[in-house]
């Protein structure tokens, strides 16, 4: 609305409901559900067995948790539609996930160093292990990752990308269920439903007033 200045129809606001009553039910916030666990049969046996564990945290550590991720969501949120308004002023793609790269390995870089000389966490340990072949790996998907957002932000509109970018939480979901022991319950089942539901709100209606615009297109070219 700000940026575009565009107005945000009843479909989006639904689905932004949905969307955030979907984000609580799955990641169950110990604010709302208490100590509830998130999952059954197995997790339980695993809490069980790690019973002098403390799952209270402190007031302050709660509403700092809060506070970044809200940061978080806000940040991603500008860099969807700043980074749309830099592909719509003909920027090209290829030059912003160049800056996005190197800016991540000189944070990245400093940080390391920052462990390294001064904290010292790393003196013992060589950096080349396995994890660290199985976190470039990862790093790799998340190149992959980057470049199909980027792709879809210059293709879509910048609201629809963030709400379909919440299917993640799905696909997290059901390979959690496939290949983990640890098995989602009803709120979590919930959760991804009503987010799913906001996916359609959002891409059914852009989907039939981008077919409509096409059906006007054809027939004015038709008439001349």
């Amino acid at each position: 609305m700000i940026i575009f200045r565009e107005r945000i129809s009843i479909s989006t606001v639904l689905a932004i409901i949905c969307t955030l009553t979907g984000v609580v039910l799955v990641a169950q916030p110990t604010f709302f559900f208490g100590n509830h666990q998130l999952f059954s049969n197995a997790s339980e046996v695993a809490m069980n067995k790690s019973n002098t564990t403390s799952f209270e945290l402190e007031e302050s550590n709660r509403l700092l948790g809060l506070c970044l991720a809200l940061g978080c969501a806000v940040s991603i949120s500008l860099s969807i539609v700043i980074n749309k308004k830099l592909l719509v002023s003909k920027i090209p793609q290829s030059i912003i996930m160049l800056q996005f790269s190197l800016l991540n390995i000189v944070v990245l870089f400093l940080n390391h160093m920052y462990n390294r000389l001064i904290l010292h966490k790393y003196a013992d340990r060589t950096m080349f292990t396995w994890q660290f072949f199985l976190a470039a790996s990862v790093s790799l998907f998340q190149v992959i990752s980057s470049t199909l957002t980027y792709r879809a932000i210059k293709l879509e509109h910048p609201s629809i990308i963030s709400i379909v970018q919440s299917s993640d939480i799905l696909f997290a979901i059901v390979l959690q269920n496939l290949f983990t022991n640890q098995k989602s319950n009803w709120f979590v089942l919930l959760g991804s439903l009503l987010v799913t539901t906001s996916i359609f709100l959002v891409g059914v209606p852009k989907f039939l007033l981008n077919r409509k615009q096409s059906l006007e297109t054809k027939r004015n070219s038709s008439k001349l």
